[in-house]
């Protein structure tokens, strides 16, 4: 759905927002946003949702599908919340999944990180992040990780970079 009256509108005013608000239960504040060029064509992804905690969707441009995703922190993420993926021959994916793992310079590997990698390999995907840290832990002792990600069909990953 389009967003109204949200502050960043000022910032991209040449573009179309598409956001979806956290539910309520899940707590207060947070979603997640796509905002997408007007003179780009765009339809908008309906992704069925199987882990109610996951905050997930996605567009598509051509034949090429975005999907945006928010895995909590506590939440464990696994292949089956991704199945809707299969649909899809050219991926972009990316997001918070704060799913860690050594395969993209993680510091540790978590449940969310095993189900990403899993993911990733069976369906010949490629980690586009660099070693760079996403996530600095300010609380406690310093510690940073790599928890936002873009991931991506090897198809397609000549064409990027991240």
């Amino acid at each position: 759905m389009p967003v109204r009256n949200a502050s960043y509108i000022k910032i991209l005013p040449e573009h179309s927002h598409l956001r979806k608000d956290r539910p309520r239960a899940l707590g207060k504040g947070g979603g997640i946003c796509i905002c997408v060029r007007n003179t780009l064509s765009f339809s908008e992804i309906r992704i069925p949702v199987i882990n109610s905690c996951l905050e997930v969707m996605g567009i598509t441009i051509n034949d090429y599908a975005i999907i945006n995703v928010y895995n909590p922190p506590r939440n464990i993420m696994t292949i089956l919340d991704m199945g809707f993926l299969s649909r899809f021959r050219r991926i972009i994916l990316l997001g918070d999944f704060n799913s860690q793992h050594k395969m993209w310079g993680g510091r540790s590997i978590n449940p969310s990180g095993r189900s990403l990698v899993s993911l990733i390999e069976t369906n010949d995907y490629v980690v586009l992040n660099t070693s760079v840290p996403t996530h600095f832990n300010l609380v406690g002792p310093y510690v940073w990780n790599i928890l936002d990600l873009t991931v991506m069909s090897s198809s397609i990953v000549s064409h990027c970079n991240h």
